[in-house]
């Protein structure tokens, strides 16, 4: 046997048997089972995907609590105790401009000689 494959072994149709069950690759899912799990991962946002998880419906439902659990203590450990949104926005926005008419004469005084104190 040289390894080489003729001519005629290639135009003639390969040799088929039907596989034995043990011998046929199992799906690890189906794609109802795929769907199922889709329509849950998307229905229940506070849960971790990757832990949803089963070979049938059944399993798959089981398998929400503990991925709800799991996403509820990533999220108090990820946050820390105490955090606030700041007061002040973030950025460079410049102060609005004020109108000198709307000022008060003592106003007036008190931020020229500011101005005049900085420079």
């Amino acid at each position: 046997m040289t390894g080489l494959i003729t001519p005629e072994e290639m135009t003639s149709a390969p040799e088929t048997r039907p596989a034995s069950p043990e011998e046929t690759p199992v799906a690890p899912m189906t794609d109802d089972l795929a769907a199922v799990r889709e329509l849950i991962v998307r229905t229940h946002a506070d849960a971790v995907p990757e832990l949803i998880d089963g070979a049938t419906i059944g399993e798959l439902l089981a398998s929400i609590e503990p991925a709800r659990e799991a996403f509820a203590r990533i999220a108090a450990l990820s946050a820390p105790p105490g955090q606030t949104v700041p007061a002040v926005p973030a950025g460079g926005a410049h102060p609005a401009p004020i109108d000198p008419k709307s000022l008060s004469p003592a106003e007036k005084i008190r931020r020229g000689l500011g101005a005049a104190g900085a420079s």
